[in-house]
């Protein structure tokens, strides 16, 4: 579980003990959810990730050319790319 799942189950967790006998919910479900997003989630806590996976400040060296390869098209030969493909015919028998 992550952080904002331990909070959720903190916050659920006092809720029922202030609400003896009482079932959660999607209503109450929906309110303790938004106390814990807007605590959890706060400008410092969101620019506070970019540094961990090295986004930012911003590094040229964070990425390599070889992270790049797989975006790169496979090179053809010109012929083949103005090749025409044949298109059967009604009149063409199919084997």
């Amino acid at each position: 579980m992550g952080p904002f799942n331990e909070e959720l189950c903190v916050a659920q967790h006092d809720w029922m003990t202030a609400n003896l006998g009482k079932v959660i919910t999607i209503h109450n479900l929906a309110s303790l959810t938004n106390a814990v997003y807007q605590a959890f989630y706060t400008v410092k806590n969101i620019t506070g990730a970019f540094p961990k996976p090295n986004i930012w400040p911003f590094s040229r060296h964070a990425f390599s050319d070889v992270d790049f390869d797989p975006s790169f098209v496979t090179p053809m030969e010109k012929e083949l790319c103005n090749q025409e493909i044949p298109v059967p015919s009604a009149s063409t028998p199919v084997a």
